[in-house]
Parts: structure tokens; sequence; C-alpha cells
């Protein structure tokens, strides 16, 4: 169908109407206001049609103004997803998400939303997931800032205590030591290293400090090999002395002693042992019964109760012969 150039009355703009509207009134899809469309002096005026309806596909002239302004949303809501694409990336090592994914999908979905209460949905769903976005960033960077702070403070004190202890071991004040430059550390702890190694090696320290590399390690070999020979000799004259002990009838009596002592640890060994298979066998023995009834049979016969090994001996009977 023909369309024209119509214009509104009260505020001046043009828009396009068809033919069949001429005389009709709706509202101006630019100031909202109820017009009567008027016919241009080339067309002749019809009769009175159905009430007015836009040219735009997607109904009456009200709702050409708010497409409209749903376009702006769209548009601005692009941009907005676009300036933060660059932020989150940024971000992504606090665990912040590409939320800028969603916001441009909204704003597609409002350029193509065809009712006024999905335009105010979706702004108002915009300034909440912005929000929303900033939330949490801000309580990312928070936690992640503080733990950075306390991390730092903590890797501090450890430097300062071990530079202390470092100082302590070097015979160094501390406040210097912590002065000093690593080459001026290795160089005191070098020092230290040579005057410990000629006290322990009984070499005067500046006739060891004059002894090439090789050499101090031949002297630290020799060192070693003097002390395991050492040790050696420490052990035989301590076995020597004690198989020289045990022939004396001191000796002998202090040898019968311990072996004695030795049998008891064994008895007591024995005893807590078959203690625990009683106990074990009350625990796991369906028919703890026939357990107490063998007891009270060995007490009729013998007039006393089962020892350890007699009563071991009853439960063995029962674990070879279950009923």
């Amino acid at each position: 169908m023909a369309t024209f150039e119509s214009k509104c009355p009260l505020c001046g703009k043009g828009f396009q109407a068809e033919e069949e509207w001429i005389g009709q009134t709706g509202e101006c899809p630019e100031c909202g206001k109820e017009i009567k469309i008027q016919a241009p002096e080339n067309i002749a005026t019809s009769q009175p049609q159905p009430p007015v309806r836009s040219a735009f596909p997607f109904g009456d002239l009200k709702v050409i103004k708010m497409y409209k302004g749903m376009n702006k949303i769209a548009r601005r809501t692009l941009l907005f997803g676009l300036v933060l694409f660059p932020l989150s990336i940024a971000t992504l090592s606090l665990g912040a998400s590409l939320i800028e994914t969603i916001i441009s999908a909204i704003g597609y979905l409002v350029l193509f939303a065809g009712a006024s209460f999905l335009g105010r949905s979706f702004r108002v769903g915009l300034i909440f997931a912005g929000g929303l976005y900033l939330l949490i960033i801000g309580i990312v960077a928070y936690v992640n800032i503080n733990k950075t702070i306390e991390d730092s403070r903590s890797a501090e004190k450890a430097r300062r205590y071990s530079e202390e202890q470092e100082a302590i071991k070097y015979g160094v004040p501390v406040e210097d030591y912590r002065k000093m430059s690593s080459k001026e550390r290795a160089s005191v702890e070098e020092a230290f290293t040579l005057k410990k190694e000629a006290v322990k090696y009984g070499v005067p320290l500046e006739e060891y400090k004059k002894i090439p590399w090789n050499e101090r390690l031949k002297i630290a070999k020799a060192y070693e090999n003097k002390m395991e020979a050492e040790a050696k000799i420490e052990e035989q004259i301590r076995k020597d002395k004690e198989e020289a002990f045990y022939k004396t009838p001191e000796g002998i009596a202090k040898k019968k002693e311990e072996e004695l002592e030795a049998k008891k640890a064994r008895w007591a060994a024995e005893d807590a042992r078959i203690k625990a298979k009683v106990a074990q066998s009350h625990k796991d023995f369906d028919n703890k019964l026939r357990l107490e009834a063998m007891i009270r049979e060995f007490e009729k016969l013998n007039g006393r109760a089962p020892d350890g090994k007699e009563l071991l001996k009853i439960i063995e009977h029962i674990e070879k012969n279950p009923r």
C-alpha cells in the first residue's frame, strides 16, 4: 500500500503514514500526542478507516518511539560491553569472568525486543549486571590485595629472622650484617667457613688460608679417615673390656641376672599376646558361649582355672573345630 510523508501539527516533525489512515487519529511517534493524519494536497481524502496503524513492522505509532529508545539502549549496552572487555582480560588473574559477553548479548536482545516490558527488564538487568560485576571485581581485588600484603609481611619477617640468625652465627652485629651487600655477606660466610675448618683440622688459620683447594680436600679426607679409625679402636676397646668383665665372678652374676630379665621380658610379651588373643576371641567368635563352657569344663576336671598356655590351646581347638 502507498505511503506518504505526513507532518505532526504540534511538534512539526514528519513521519511515514499509509494513505488509508488519512483523516484518522493516532499518537505522533515523536511527541506522543494525539494528532489527526492530514492528507497532502495531491491525495484525496478517503472514507474513515479503522484506527491508525503505523507503517513500521513492529506495531502502532507508539511502538516506534519505544523502539528508537530501545535502539539507543542497545547501542550503549554494546559499547559498555566492549569497554569492559579489556578490563576483564586484565582482571582474569583475580578470578573475574568475561561478563561483558552477557551484557553485549543483552544489548542485541534489547535491539530486537518487540515489547516495552522487555526494554524495561533489560535496562534493570543491565544496571544489576554492571553493579554485580563491579562488586565482584572489588571483593576479589580486596581479598587478593590483602593476601599479597600479608604474604609480603610474612616474607619480610622471615627474611629479617634469617638475617638475624646468620649474623649471630658469623659473630657480626645484626644491624651491620643487614647493611652488607650480597658480596660482603659471601665474604663473611667464607671467612667463617675457613676458620671453622682450620679449627676442626688443627691447622693455624693463616696457614690454612694459603693452602690450595685440592690440598684442603686431602686434609678433609685424612681427617675423616682418622675419625673413623679412632671410632673403630674405641669400639674394640669397649668390647674387650665387656668380655673381660663377664669372665669375673661379678660379671658372671650380672650376666645371669641380665639373662633372667630377658626371659621375664619374653614371658611378659607372651602373656600379653595370649591375653590379646583371648580378648580377640571374645570379640570375634560368634559362639562365645562355647569358649566359656569349655573353660568351666576345664575348671571342673582340674579344680582350677586354665593358665595362659592351656587357655590358648582351648582357643586354638575352637578355631580348628568350628561348629
